[in-house]
């Protein structure tokens, strides 16, 4: 590829070392927590609760390699599930979906509407900014960031104005 010639030495190093992920502390420490979570879910229906990855938790949920020590998941998805159970996480992909699904009848509706391509182009824009934000997720600890609930406000929003405008444009005819 044209993008490899640019890249660092040092790179592909790093890339290398996934064929030997057990040698590696930090790629250990964040399979151990993800361990952890799953343990934690299956023993209490609603998690652990907010912040409790510390080094009791480990020894108390028996996490799979207690000798690494701990650390946070740094996964939105073991996080909701360590922090929230199975549940919790039913609850936040429920809410990605919620979005993802707006934004498409949004897109649908907005085609049907002249002068509304705006809407159109902001749906796409929250659901690029949604595959980002999970695909990003999956090794970042970001449940709690405040993205998807600023694009649920915006979506809405968005939403309402839509109802609004197609009443307003239906009283006017």
């Amino acid at each position: 590829m044209i993008g490899q010639t640019f890249l660092p030495e040092h790179w592909f190093s790093r890339m290398e070392t996934i064929q030997t992920y057990e040698q590696d502390k930090s790629a250990m420490s964040r399979i151990n927590a993800w361990g952890l979570a799953l343990n934690v879910a299956s023993a209490r229906i609603t998690g652990g609760g907010f912040k409790f990855w510390d080094a009791n938790t480990f020894t108390a949920y028996d996490a799979p390699y207690p000798q690494i020590g701990w650390q946070g998941p740094h996964s939105i998805y073991f996080e909701v599930i360590g922090e929230h159970g199975y549940i919790g996480l039913f609850l936040f992909l429920g809410l990605i979906t919620f979005i993802w699904r707006s934004c498409s009848l949004l897109q649908r509706d907005a085609r049907r509407l002249q002068g509304l391509e705006w809407i159109e182009r902001l749906s796409a824009a929250v659901k690029t900014s949604l595959v980002a934000y999970m695909t990003g997720g999956a090794f970042l600890e970001l449940a709690m960031f405040d993205l998807p609930y600023s694009l649920m406000a915006i979506v809405i929003v968005t939403q309402r104005y839509l109802v609004n405008e197609t009443n307003n444009r239906a009283a006017a005819t």
